[in-house]
């Protein structure tokens, strides 16, 4: 399974559709119909953001390995994003 199945499985995983997925992950809605397509190759950064805002573990995105969700990584993120707020207020 190539990234851009995984992509689509994210997608699926989630019930949205590409305006919905590329609002929720902070990526141009034609950028990521070019990943979907395979007319671009996606970069680390954008692999990075993806699993940040989805909780998705990189190395399934990146290889297909492991599990699709990152129960621990998105718990440092939530974590990070509350503490971030705290030393806003």
């Amino acid at each position: 399974m190539t990234t851009q199945h995984r992509l689509k499985e994210i997608m699926l995983a989630n019930k949205l559709n590409l305006k919905e997925f590329s609002e929720k992950i902070k990526i141009p809605y034609r950028t990521l119909q070019n990943y979907l397509l395979g007319k671009r190759t996606i970069r680390m950064d954008a692999l990075t953001n993806i699993c940040i805002h989805m909780g998705i573990n990189l190395n399934w995105l990146a290889t297909g390995k492991g599990e699709m969700y990152d129960r621990k990584g998105t718990e440092k993120v939530k974590t990070l994003g509350g503490t971030i707020e705290w030393l806003n207020e």
